[in-house]
């Protein structure tokens, strides 16, 4: 859409509202409210801010400008693209925001958490709590 909008010279602003979670299995290519869990039982799928993170970089990186979320975005996920593109938003973070990592895991009780930084995170391949047998 985007490389034939430029090729016909129109001067386009693209937005994006994501559905907040995962439905790789869901039965046909209408996503959410055709997987198993649907309309109550969704929690479980939701995707995590690092998700959220990785999705604004890409969707600005793309060229998209208005970056928002539908069913399934929660405030966090709402902040996490406000934290990623805040150099791009001069400098500003969220209200009550820490920064992206937030200086106080460092202070974290158990020893383990503090190895986990950026890289870490944004690798993260999040368990479904389901079984595998």
């Amino acid at each position: 859409m985007k490389t034939a909008n430029e090729k016909a010279g129109y001067k386009v602003h693209y937005m994006v509202q994501p559905g907040g979670y995962r439905t790789g299995d869901s039965v046909c290519k209408r996503g959410f409210p055709y997987v198993n869990e649907a309309p109550l039982a969704l929690e479980s799928r939701l995707i995590s801010r690092f998700d959220a993170y990785k999705y604004a970089r890409k969707a600005y990186e793309t060229g998209i400008r208005f970056i928002g979320g539908c069913c399934g975005f929660e405030p966090y996920h709402i902040r996490a693209v406000a934290e990623e593109l805040s150099e791009e938003r001069g400098g500003k973070l969220p209200i009550n925001s820490r920064g992206i990592w937030g200086e106080n895991i460092n202070l974290h009780i158990e020893e383990g958490m503090r190895y986990k930084n950026k890289n870490f995170w944004y690798n993260l391949v999040p368990g479904d709590g389901r079984k595998t047998t």
